[in-house]
């Protein structure tokens, strides 16, 4: 979905689907009923959402990268209560507070 070199940015469907996920990123579901397709997916964000969806989509990202290139398998070893690097990956999140100033 994010992959631009593999997207058709003229289908309404990918278009709006495109724009919910980055309303979800926002965490501004109840401020937009339905995006427009002319607006762009991050539309009428305010700084603040701006630094959270960045933080959160970069902490995202960095930990799928850690968790696919298998990085995270000792560490998740040499702690007794994790099983497997997805359990650590999975409390790392659950210990996660992204919240933007108001």
């Amino acid at each position: 979905m994010s992959r631009n070199e593999l997207l058709d940015s003229e289908r309404p469907s990918l278009v709006e689907a495109r724009q919910i996920s980055a309303r979800a990123l926002a965490g501004v579901f109840d401020a937009v009923t339905k995006p427009q397709q002319e607006a762009g997916a991050f539309a009428g964000i305010g700084t603040a959402q701006a630094i959270a969806i960045t933080a959160a989509w970069a902490y995202v990202h960095g930990l799928a990268t850690l968790l696919v290139d298998h990085r995270l398998d000792s560490v998740a070893r040499a702690a007794p209560d994790f099983g497997d690097a997805r359990a650590l990956v999975e409390a790392a999140i659950d210990s996660m507070k992204m919240v933007p100033d108001a």
